[in-house]
């Protein structure tokens, strides 16, 4: 017989089985928690509550980590990037303000001295050629002419080479072949100064008698085309007197550093401090 038929046995079984829930929740509490069967739905009820929570407490903090760690690299994206902008506008303040230290130490330079000179910019080194040159961005059009000395705040770097129609190189006065007049400032003992290396000069052509120091400053003379008189060149950092010979060797360390050269004076060698 089909399950779905009328019987009373199966009417009286589905009523009983409705009925005991609610007769259990009536019962009272002291009797129904010592009943086997409130017990143990109790306990596995509890347990399937417990495990769900579990899980879904697991899924929520999961879920808020992996938010966290992506707002969290979105974050060090964004200050990644504004650390490099900051870097970047520092960088050039510095820059600006190295600009500004130059140019105030060029108009101090003007007012402090009477000599007629062009200020002119390194544009260019030549680390091919034999000579040690560098080129600036003023030529014969603008009024320069070969032989001018060049200088800076701090001394002698050396003298026109060759020369453009907007453009000269300088021969640096540490080239072997750069050769300037020049006279020690305290004993007023004339000599010349010939490049060496790189770092140094030396001073030439004194007499083993000739009054030279240690420390002593070696200044530019006039004794020919090539300058004016009395731009600080360097000073004497040794001296070797040979026993029989009859002349000196007087090494020179320039007051100019030849690569950090920015910013040069080409001095009108027909001015006169």
């Amino acid at each position: 017989m089909h399950f779905f038929n009328f019987d009373i046995k199966k009417a009286i079984l589905i009523v009983f089985l409705l009925i005991l829930p609610v007769f259990l929740m009536t019962l009272d509490r002291s009797k129904t928690e010592g009943n086997l069967i409130f017990r143990s739905f109790f306990f596995i009820n509890s347990k399937i509550q417990s495990v769900y929570h579990s899980f879904t407490s697991s899924i929520h903090q999961t879920a808020d980590t992996y938010l966290n760690l992506i707002h969290t690299k979105k974050q060090n994206r964004n200050l990644i990037v504004e650390n490099k902008q900051l870097k970047s506008s520092l960088a050039l303040m510095k820059e600006t303000q190295k600009e500004n230290e130059r140019l105030k130490t060029i108009l101090n330079f003007k007012e402090t001295n009477k000599i007629k000179f062009t200020v002119a910019q390194v544009v260019g080194r030549d680390p091919i050629s034999e000579y040690q040159l560098i080129t600036v961005n003023r030529g014969r059009n603008h009024g320069i002419k070969k032989n001018m000395i060049v200088i800076n705040e701090k001394g002698v770097i050396g003298y026109v080479f060759r020369l453009l129609d907007d453009f000269s190189q300088v021969i640096l006065l540490t080239d072997p072949h750069a050769v300037i007049p020049a006279v020690i400032q305290r004993s007023r003992t004339h000599g010349i100064v010939e490049g060496s290396n790189k770092n140094v000069c030396k001073l030439k052509y004194l007499k083993r008698r000739d009054d030279v120091k240690i420390g002593d400053i070696i200044v530019t003379s006039k004794l020919n085309r090539l300058s004016v008189e009395g731009f600080p060149i360097g000073t004497v950092t040794d001296i070797k007197k040979q026993q029989y010979g009859l002349t000196q060797e007087i090494t020179i360390t320039p007051f100019i550093n030849p690569s950090q050269l920015e910013e040069v004076f080409i001095v009108d060698k027909t001015s006169s401090r």
